[in-house]
């Protein structure tokens, strides 16, 4: 009898890993932070300002966070050409809210540099021609991963029964959010769309 397994089997190319990368690493980096340092700059300021009604705190999950955590580095070796890896509905979740994560990180970057001279922005590839650049090839490779969840969700249905299924999505969005370094990526309460990003737009397992 073959065993059931719940990873799908991929290519990343090159410019993929050059859009998937730098938001995992991020996100990643933040984590060590807070729990070096018991805090990041980038976390919510709860200590300084009461958050906003209807705030989501959301919840941290040492299991997810562990596979994201292996995630980043069986992606570390690929991340500057490409290659063959394996992933589940977990794992490429993870690898698109890791784009919207750094598509909003750019975006706060631009806001606090927008005084600054177009030298300085071309440096950090910030100038609105490197902005659009960003968003375009992240809505590319997102889209494709939404193409691979898709298959890898009908893995997972297998392995674990609808049931398990839906239980194990419901709780995905919170945890997006608990990954503490949504609010570092927003401004004006942005932060609550980009936790929502990594959920709310349903993908089927069809």
């Amino acid at each position: 009898m073959s065993q059931i397994t719940t990873k799908i089997r991929l290519r990343f190319s090159r410019a993929q890993m050059s859009v998937i990368w730098p938001g995992l690493d991020l996100l990643i980096k933040s984590y060590s932070a807070r729990n070096t340092k018991g805090g990041t700059r980038y976390g919510y300021p709860f200590r300084i300002y009461p958050p906003p009604v209807g705030f989501n705190r959301g919840v941290f999950d040492r299991d997810f966070m562990d596979e994201i955590l292996d995630l980043r580095k069986r992606l570390r070796p690929k991340q500057k050409k490409g290659g063959r890896v394996q992933a589940d509905t977990i794992e490429l979740r993870a690898m698109i809210f890791a784009i919207r994560v750094n598509v909003y990180h750019t975006r706060k970057l631009r806001h606090i540099l927008r005084l600054s001279d177009n030298e300085v922005k071309a440096r950090w590839a910030i100038d609105d021609e490197s902005f659009a650049q960003l968003k375009t090839r992240s809505q590319r490779v997102t889209r494709s991963l939404e193409n691979h969840v898709k298959r890898a969700n009908r893995a997972l249905v297998k392995a674990v029964t609808q049931q398990g299924f839906k239980l194990l999505m419901d709780a995905w969005p919170h945890i997006c959010v608990g990954c503490d370094y949504i609010s570092s990526t927003s401004n004006r309460g942005r932060s609550r769309s980009a936790g929502a990003g990594c959920s709310t737009r349903k993908i089927s397992t069809t």
